[in-house]
């Protein structure tokens, strides 16, 4: 049994697969939020999809980009797990 739990790899456990689920909705999330339309200092609305982008940059992207990467896929493909 725990030969077969080796060879399946990362996917295994429940609680593995539910975190690369959220793994991807945070990606979705990033996706979204850059045809997500925004309301500027005039009280305008913007839904120019560059002007949204370069707002996306300069606010939430980079918080947004640290909690998608999943660390955790990365430390077990190097191996260190």
């Amino acid at each position: 049994e725990e030969a077969a739990m080796q060879s399946c790899g990362y996917s295994c456990s429940p609680l593995n697969v539910v975190d690369l689920i959220v793994d991807i909705m945070f990606i979705i999330d990033i996706l979204i939020n850059f045809r997500t339309t925004y309301v500027n200092a005039n009280d305008e609305v913007v839904s120019h999809p560059l002007r949204i982008a370069v707002h996306y940059f300069k606010g939430w992207f980079l918080i947004d980009m640290v909690a998608a990467i999943p660390f955790d896929l990365l430390i077990y493909r190097n191996g260190e797990e």
